[in-house]
C-alpha cells in the first residue's frame, strides 16, 4: 500500500468514526477499588525527619539513607567541635598577653605569636562552615523525606505501551457510533 493510500485510509477512518476515546487501561495484576489503600502522608514524613533526622526516611521505607545522613551529621558535628576547641584555645592565648617572638602550642601545631589572630580567624571560619554543613544536612534530610513521601505511591512500571483498537459507543448520536479507543499504559 502506498503512503498516499495509507494516509487516505487513515483520514477516512478518523472522519467516519463518530468518536475517539482515550482511556487509561488497568493492569491485570491491579486490585479492584474495593481494597483499602493506606495513604502515605508527606507531612508525617517531613515532621518525623524534623524531629529526629532519619525518621522520615524510615517512614518512607528508605532505611539505607539513614547511615548516610547520620554519617554526614556526625562528621559535620565532629569538625565543628574540632575547630571550636582550637578557636577557644587561640582566643585564650590572644586574651593573654602574647609575645610575637614565641611560638605557641595549639593541639600539635606550633603557631608563632604574630600569626595568632590569623589562626583565630581560620579556626572560626572553618567552625562556621561546619555549622552551615550541620544545618544544610538537616534541611536536606527534611526535604529528602518530603520528596520521597510524595513519590511513595508513584508507580514506575516497565509497561509503557499504547494500544489502538476499534470501539463501539452505544450512546453516541442516538444510533451509537464507531470509533477508536487509544489505550495508554504508563
Amino acid at each position: 500500500m502506498s503512503a498516499f493510500n495509507l494516509k487516505k485510509s487513515l483520514f477516512l477512518l478518523l472522519f467516519t468514526a463518530s468518536s475517539i476515546g482515550i482511556s487509561f487501561c488497568k493492569n491485570a495484576d491491579e486490585t479492584s477499588d474495593s481494597t483499602i489503600i493506606k495513604h502515605h502522608s508527606p507531612r508525617k514524613a517531613m515532621l518525623y525527619s524534623a524531629i529526629l533526622p532519619g525518621m522520615g526516611q524510615i517512614y518512607n521505607g528508605k532505611i539505607w539513607k539513614v547511615p548516610i545522613l547520620v554519617g554526614g551529621e556526625g562528621t559535620a558535628i565532629y569538625f565543628y567541635k574540632y575547630y571550636q576547641e582550637r578557636y577557644k584555645k587561640v582566643l585564650n592565648f590572644i586574651r593573654d598577653t602574647i609575645d610575637n617572638d614565641i611560638g605557641y602550642e595549639v593541639y600539635g601545631y606550633n603557631i608563632p605569636g604574630y600569626n595568632m589572630e590569623r589562626a583565630r580567624d581560620i579556626f572560626r571560619r572553618y567552625r562556621d562552615y561546619s555549622m552551615l554543613f550541620i544545618v544544610g544536612i538537616y534541611v536536606l534530610n527534611i526535604v529528602d523525606a518530603l520528596v520521597d513521601a510524595h513519590f511513595f505511591e508513584y508507580d514506575i512500571s516497565n509497561d509503557l505501551s499504547m494500544k489502538i483498537q476499534p470501539m463501539y459507543n452505544p450512546s453516541a448520536y442516538r444510533n451509537g457510533g464507531l470509533g477508536l479507543n487509544i489505550c495508554l499504559r504508563f
